[in-house]
């Protein structure tokens, strides 16, 4: 004997059933609606604990945004190397036209993208020498 329960057949048949709540869940999930009912109400009468409660449960935390910044154009970008981009992106934070945390992930990006360019670069080289055996 190994000491596994058959696939489909529970090692407790007698056992409470899928889904069945204990009696304290069942009170939680009947008074639910009701409280929170009442909780909104005294947030909207100024009950400041409430109102933390509403709005740390109810409403999305907000996430740090940036606004789109435009240092050259797609035309532009598309004739410059990688060394340019990140020359035009560092004048762009030291003149004050881009913030430097938004500088500093711009460059970030731009590094990727060349490491990225780079190994594809080598894997096409690679692909040719073998071409060549």
């Amino acid at each position: 004997m190994t000491g596994r329960f058959k696939a489909g057949q529970s090692g407790n048949p007698a056992g409470r059933p899928k889904g069945a709540l204990s009696p304290a869940m069942k009170l939680i999930k009947q008074a639910s609606p009701a409280v929170l009912q009442q909780v909104i109400a005294q947030a909207i009468n100024g009950d400041m604990q409430a109102a933390a409660l509403v709005l740390a449960r109810g409403v999305p935390t907000l996430k740090a945004t940036q606004e789109p910044v435009e240092l050259i154009t797609a035309a532009e970008f598309e004739q410059m190397t990688t060394q340019e981009r990140a020359e035009a992106i560092l004048v762009a934070s030291v003149s004050g036209r881009v913030a430097p945390d938004v500088a500093q992930q711009l460059i970030v990006s731009l590094t990727a993208v060349a490491g990225v360019t780079e190994w594809a670069e080598l894997a096409r080289r690679v692909e040719e020498l073998e071409a060549l055996k």
